[in-house]
């Protein structure tokens, strides 16, 4: 009798163990969506890789299910199959916010045709409005959802979303000089096509505008060119600094800012130079060089950045420059927008919770009726 009441009270003892440990982790609130695509929406089963194969199940026009974003394509449906959020839009969860949560608005280039959603992701419908390339929008933070990164936009007082993954606006910029470090082309945003080329050296005077965190490019406006380039290929041309190279071994002088390119020179330890050409925008830094006789490129590399002492270089003003930019259109100042957690609305009823309750009641119940029936037979 006492193993049976000390085996009870350890279980009672470590149910709600579990319900303490559910309340931490709250649950998802699933979106509900409805299936808008006339000859229904394919189920698929995703596959290594972030691969995805058709289960050969088809769910019905009309057909209302809950989802949950998977990536800025897929949705997970009923947390089993997968579903293209073009097939389906959601009939929950209306966005309806104010200006004044999502932070300062500031301009941006429309790089791509794109549309404008009614909520941050490709299962909302279209609000009927699609931005051309070179429209000029207003645009706030950033915020992670439905797969993708969307921004709260503004143009002619309708108001939406876009989808800023896929270098399809600019977000934040400036008016500055880059110098180019490595033979590179030109890309057009908007299809992609290359426009041309620009050899190294070449100065480059215009608008920089910066890129969503997953192109390391710019979106460049000078007099001779609109388009896209890698930031590897390029160098700021700004404020003057001096440089004194400390380490034991000969350093490198290239034709370019590649270490691919070919040894024109070398430096040595306690080398002093002045510099106003030079890139963050690789590694361990790019730094230009001109002696009178060696004109080209210095790349430390990860042993010898430790040795390059840098002064006249104001870290706090650059870094300001480069993230807010000189007011391009008479407005707001561009700056880069602040990516937030996805808004993932949080279930205020948890079902977990209740299940261990009404387990932990049951097995209580079953306890006493055990150890009544235990005694009545003693008592006989």
């Amino acid at each position: 009798m006492k193993k049976l009441l000390l085996v009870i009270l350890s279980v009672l003892l470590f149910v709600p163990s579990i319900i303490l440990a559910d309340m931490g982790a709250p649950a998802l609130d699933p979106y509900k969506a409805t299936v808008t695509n006339k000859n229904g929406a394919v189920l698929y089963d995703k596959l290594s890789g972030d691969k995805y194969e058709p289960t050969g199940k088809i769910l019905k026009y009309g057909e209302t299910v809950e989802i949950t974003f998977d990536d800025e394509e897929y949705a997970e449906v009923n947390f089993s199959n997968y579903i293209k959020q073009s097939d389906i839009s959601i009939v929950e969860k209306n966005y309806t916010m104010k200006d004044s949560d999502w932070g300062k608005a500031f301009n941006s280039v429309v790089l791509k045709e794109i549309n404008v959603r009614k909520g941050p992701a490709n299962a909302y419908d279209k609000t009927g409005l699609t931005l051309k390339p070179g429209t000029i929008v207003s645009i706030r933070e950033a915020i992670f959802e439905g797969g993708s990164v969307w921004a709260y936009v503004e143009y002619n007082g309708q108001k939406g979303f876009i989808e800023t993954y896929g270098a399809t606006v600019t977000l934040g910029g400036r008016i500055g000089t880059l110098v180019v470090m490595n033979d590179t082309t030109i890309t057009d945003a908007a299809t992609g096509e290359e426009l041309g080329t620009l050899t190294t050296g070449t100065e480059l005077y215009g608008k920089i505008y910066n890129l969503d965190a997953w192109h390391r490019a710019y979106y460049i406006e000078t007099k001779d060119f609109k388009g896209i380039v890698e930031q590897s290929d390029l160098a700021d041309k700004g404020k003057e600094i001096s440089v004194e190279y400390t380490g034991k071994n000969d350093l490198n002088v290239y034709s370019s800012g590649s270490e691919e390119s070919t040894v024109i020179g070398k430096i040595k330890s306690g080398t002093k130079f002045k510099t106003s050409i030079y890139s963050d925008n690789v590694m361990f830094g790019v730094y230009y060089y001109d002696d009178g006789n060696t004109k080209g490129w210095i790349i430390p590399g990860p042993d010898n950045a430790e040795f390059m002492k840098v002064t006249g270089r104001d870290e706090t003003e650059y870094k300001q420059e480069d993230i807010t930019a000189i007011n391009l259109f008479g407005e707001d100042p561009v700056k880069e927008p602040v990516i937030k957690p996805a808004d993932v609305p949080v279930s205020t009823f948890n079902q977990t919770l209740l299940l261990c309750i009404i387990g932990a009641l049951l097995l209580f119940i079953v306890a006493l009726v055990t150890i009544m029936l235990v005694n009545k037979k003693k008592n006989k």
